[in-house]
């Protein structure tokens, strides 16, 4: 999908997930699914929100 050789993919998607910049969001070794870290943590606080005033409501 990007063009480029697989190795270097996988390399880069390495150096991400050893940066903190991304996270599996898959148990499985082929076809992994990944989410950066930073919107997955936002949509983790969003959700806290949403269902603090859901409560409250």
């Amino acid at each position: 999908m990007t063009g480029g050789a697989i190795s270097t993919v996988h390399a880069a998607i390495g150096r991400l997930r050893d940066g903190g910049i991304i996270r599996p969001l898959t148990d499985r070794t082929r076809n992994q699914v990944w989410g950066t870290v930073a919107l997955l943590d936002e949509l983790g606080d969003l959700g806290l929100r949403i269902g603090v005033r859901a409560r409250a409501a």
